[in-house]
């Protein structure tokens, strides 16, 4: 649970946090009441290891229509997007943290 005011890096910390675990071969799932929440993280970690199309969304009925279509289409073979690589992962983990260790050292 990553608790507190807005700019003090509790996205870039869940972001950090899940492209770690998804660098070890786990799976990761972030919930927030807050649909926005939700994206800022979904999109900070597919624009840090740098493809699209890693995270999946729920909840609402236009996430879900989306998530069928996404799983259709894997299912049918039509869906080309590729997992990034360990150490593309591993690298882009050790960047955030040491990003996030300069911010909190600078603060």
């Amino acid at each position: 649970m990553a608790i507190g005011p807005r700019g003090t890096g509790k996205s870039f910390t869940i972001a950090a946090l899940a492209i770690e675990t998804l660098s070890r071969g786990g799976s990761v799932l972030i919930a927030s009441k807050m649909d926005h929440a939700v994206d800022v993280v979904g999109n900070k970690i597919e624009d840090t290891i740098g493809l699209e199309g890693v995270v999946t969304r729920g909840g609402r009925s236009e996430y879900l229509k989306q998530l069928k279509q996404f799983v259709d289409e894997l299912l049918a073979g039509m869906h080309t997007a590729t997992a990034p690589d360990r150490p593309t992962l591993t690298q882009a983990a050790r960047e955030l943290i040491s990003l996030e260790r300069d911010i909190l050292f600078f603060f």
